[in-house]
């Protein structure tokens, strides 16, 4: 910029469309130097931080290979379950760890296998989470209907402490047993302030599970989390 004059008082500069071959000066305010980025690099990186998305998908999606299966029982029915559920294994790679670079960096393996739990740390309050499940039923019996609900574990410390779902009406399952009801049910949540950072450094989880009022087996295709810093 000349010296002396202000952005106002530059020559017009005519209005074009930014692509990603620009050039940025940023200032770092830490060093007090000057650097510059493509726009590109620029937008990329703001997008990672602020959304992305963690998914994994059964064998369902491969090859014409098969989803994980739970039996629901006589004695199961009306009764909250957590699915089995097995990703297919790399190197066809049925996970995507997409998620927003501050959660990679406060959890580098978010999902546990063994308890079916997904990690929220590295995310705040001002979060929130678009949750897609891709499942199907094959009832024994006709008349039923599947629920399915988030339920989450809040950090330690929290006030209220006790575990809490939020949950919703998957299908109804009226055409007949020993047929293959599909969905994909979604569900949307935010974090509050029992579910971000607590006071010890530990964030809350969050699982899948399904209630059945009838007996069949229950087919896990995928597990999707659309994630917005």
């Amino acid at each position: 910029m000349p010296t002396g004059k202000t952005v106002n008082q530059l020559p017009s500069i005519p209005e074009v469309d930014i692509t990603d071959s620009d050039q940025m000066m940023l200032w770092d305010t830490e060093t007090g130097t000057a650097r510059k980025a493509s726009a590109g690099n620029f937008t990329s990186k703001v997008a990672g931080d602020l959304q992305g998305y963690f998914s994994m998908l059964s064998n369902f999606y491969f090859d014409g290979g098969l989803p994980t299966s739970t039996v629901v029982a006589v004695e199961d029915i009306d009764t909250w379950i957590t699915p089995a559920f097995v990703p297919q294994p790399d190197p066809a790679g049925g996970t995507y760890d997409y998620r927003p670079s501050p959660m990679k960096s406060a959890e580098s393996v978010p999902f546990d296998l063994t308890t079916m739990q997904l990690s929220l740390a590295g995310l705040t309050l001002s979060s929130f989470v678009i949750f897609r499940s891709s499942m199907s039923f094959t009832p024994d019996e006709d008349g039923g209907q599947m629920d399915v609900r988030l339920l989450f574990q809040r950090h330690v410390g929290a006030t209220p402490s006790e575990d809490f779902p939020i949950q919703d009406v998957a299908f109804a399952m009226t055409q007949g047993a020993d047929v293959e009801y599909a969905g994909e049910p979604s569900l949307t949540f935010f974090i509050g302030d029992t579910l971000d950072q607590g006071p010890s450094g530990d964030s809350g989880y969050t699982k899948f599970q399904f209630r059945s009022s009838v007996p069949g087996t229950f087919n896990m295709r995928a597990l999707s989390w659309y994630i917005t810093q």
